[in-house]
């Protein structure tokens, strides 16, 4: 049962806002969801905050920078792991393994070597950092964001170092973006990502810098112009 509010003088005609006020609940579902991705936005800042101070005094003046090198093949030879959820390749020191796994078995996520979602690639395969490009969905992608949060908040919490890739500002503004602005529906597969060899460990200091790069046609690209 609908109800409309009466006018209370002559001419008082209720607004659109009051009569949907009076139909119940606003029923679109993206309202809750915006809360949920501000409120998540918010707590990156602190821990974005919280993260450079504590890992600038803890490791950067000491610690030796170590890369991934540039093919999947190298990276496993210099002890480096592929990190599914960041896909790139990591120093054994930057590399949360528990954390990936959490993230890993919160969804069946889905990678495909097609936009139009054809050719599934199983986790097994993905894991094994050998494919440069694959899509996935803005759902993934939204998750990826926030896993890269709880990554850096988590590296704070057990005095570990940051990477070179949750360290850069560029990638939170990006992800800050992806949150507050969607620009497609959870299960729309609208993301490319891209293979990555990140640095560990990276500082308030390397910001200017680029802490991570692709390899493209045998060439290092910085990280700067990609951000997935």
């Amino acid at each position: 049962m609908n109800y409309s509010i009466l006018p209370t003088a002559e001419g008082d005609i209720p607004s659109e806002r009051e009569q949907r006020k009076c139909k119940g609940p606003d029923p679109e579902p993206n309202v809750r969801r915006r809360i949920v991705l501000l409120s998540l936005l918010a707590l990156a800042t602190l821990v974005i905050a919280l993260a450079s101070f504590a890992y600038d005094s803890q490791h950067v003046n000491t610690a030796l920078v170590e890369s991934c090198g540039g093919s999947p093949e190298e990276a496993t030879s210099l002890g480096c792991s592929f990190d599914v959820m960041s896909f790139a390749w990591l120093p054994s020191r930057c590399f949360d393994q528990e954390l990936m796994l959490d993230f890993l078995h919160l969804r069946r996520w889905q990678w495909f070597t097609d936009a139009d979602g054809r050719h599934p690639i199983d986790q097994a395969t993905v894991a094994k950092g050998t494919y440069e490009h694959l899509y996935v969905t803005q759902e993934y992608h939204m998750y990826h964001c926030t896993y890269m949060w709880r990554k850096m908040h988590r590296a704070v919490q057990h005095g570990q170092p940051l990477d070179g890739y949750i360290g850069s500002l560029a990638h939170t503004d990006h992800c800050e973006s992806v949150l507050v602005h969607p620009d497609s529906s959870w299960g729309e597969l609208t993301t490319s990502i891209f293979s990555k060899y990140v640095k560990c460990p990276w500082g308030t200091q390397n910001l200017e810098r680029d802490g991570w790069y692709r390899i493209v046609n045998g060439t290092k690209v910085a990280g700067r112009w990609v951000l997935v």
